[in-house]
């Protein structure tokens, strides 16, 4: 197959993933399935996100708490809030593919805090359409990966955060 075949066969793949995630968004925002939030908050979860390699290697930590506490314990919140599901402050494509997995009983990796400038609030670095969703389900429990170097200020702002790895 030559470059330009190759060029097309991939355009044509893009266009039907495209296709195939509207349909999502335009069945889920006329039905929401009922799903449950399920997490992968083993190590393995960590190679999973949009976190920049030297942070990784610099080591992560995954803790959990309540939905509660986590919406306590970030820098505001009300972006991440189950009223903004469809709203213009997400991507509708990655809202409807959280909502896939999950209904596919698919875990994904928690989402990644780090710490808002002075202040002893996490700031969410990855992970805003999972969290948003999870929001929108009223999921009990939120796992997050802070790294493992700068993680003093978790004890602050979600007192209740109990490591896991």
């Amino acid at each position: 197959m030559g470059d330009v075949e190759e060029f097309m066969a991939e355009r044509k793949r893009m266009a039907e993933e495209i296709a195939r995630v509207d349909a999502l968004v335009s069945r889920f925002k006329k039905d929401m399935p009922a799903i449950e939030a399920r997490w992968d908050t083993t190590e393995r979860a960590i190679q999973f996100n949009d976190i920049n390699e030297e942070i990784v290697s610099a080591g992560l930590n995954i803790y959990t708490c309540s939905g509660e506490a986590l919406w306590a314990g970030i820098f505001e919140p009300a972006i991440y809030d189950a009223n903004t599901l469809w709203s213009d402050k997400h991507r509708a494509s990655k809202i409807a593919k959280v909502i896939e997995a999950w209904a596919s009983q698919t875990a994904l990796s928690p989402i990644f805090l780090v710490r808002h400038g002075a202040r002893d609030l996490g700031l969410v670095a990855d992970g805003k359409h999972r969290l948003t969703v999870s929001r929108a389900i009223g999921a009990a429990e939120v796992p997050f990966m802070v790294q493992r170097t700068t993680d003093a200020w978790v004890h602050i702002a979600i007192p209740s955060a109990i490591r896991v790895f």
